[in-house]
């Protein structure tokens, strides 16, 4: 179901500023409370370290302020209001612009409120994580590969969280699960996840498992899972022969 308001039935949870605060607390999650500001008894202000920020107005009226944050200077988009393009360049809801001292200025309606988050900044460079095979041997280990890659040079420090799940291949007897971040230096364009494959003599099927890319700071996920596949390479015993010498009787 992809409407909020069904006749009687209200989902509040679906709607645009409440499920995209679900979020919020995600990429938030675990920094301190930071650059806290009371404007006025019905105004109010605060941000979550270097992820996110929020602004509060239970006023009667709008208002315009100047809001001090820890965030990096860019576009953010307002996830009050609207998300992220597909393609990372522009908001479908409203727009808030971050000067390289920390500052925005914004008007916010009575009784509404306004939030910016780093994963929705226009812009910012994609990753994505490409599908990768590798022959299973047998009574080996081997390595598939995966590899993820950035659509774009950045000066910031890049982090973007990871994890399998199994597919016709399951672990542990196929394969040894994975799961932890990939960082990203400023300037580098790609990182590599690495899972390890169990190798058998068994003559079967290929068999495949995904990784799945999460929760990326300071860049946008375009690409968020990939398919691991092992190639089966065990071949079927050739068949025994026999040779049958019969008796041969003289009369």
């Amino acid at each position: 179901m992809g409407n909020a308001d069904l006749g009687y039935w209200v989902c509040e949870h679906r709607h645009l500023a409440l499920a995209n605060m679900v979020g919020f607390r995600a990429v938030t999650h675990g920094e301190a409370v930071t650059d806290w500001e009371t404007i006025n008894p019905n105004h109010i202000a605060f941000g979550r370290g270097e992820k996110g920020f929020v602004a509060i107005n239970n006023g009667g009226s709008s208002a315009v302020h100047t809001y001090q944050t820890s965030l990096p200077a860019g576009n953010y988009c307002d996830i009050i209001t609207g998300n992220l393009t597909p393609d990372g360049l522009a908001c479908t809801g409203g727009t808030v612009v971050v000067d390289g001292n920390g500052h925005f200025t914004a008007t916010v309606a009575a009784q509404e409120a306004l939030a910016i988050q780093v994963s929705t900044r226009t812009g910012l460079p994609s990753l994505t994580i490409e599908d990768g095979g590798v022959l299973e041997g047998t009574g080996v280990t081997r390595t598939l590969r995966l590899t993820v890659t950035l659509s774009q040079v950045s000066g910031e420090t890049i982090t973007v969280q990871y994890a399998s799940a199994d597919g016709s291949a399951v672990a542990p007897g196929d394969y040894a699960a994975v799961s932890g971040s990939l960082t990203f230096a400023a300037g580098e364009l790609s990182k590599v996840v690495e899972v390890q494959v169990v190798g058998d003599a068994l003559v079967e099927a290929d068999e495949t498992l995904t990784v799945t890319l999460s929760n990326a700071t300071n860049a946008t996920i375009g690409r968020a899972v990939a398919t691991g596949t092992i190639l089966d390479d065990d071949e079927e015993p050739e068949p025994t022969s026999w040779r049958i010498f019969l008796p041969l009787v003289v009369k």
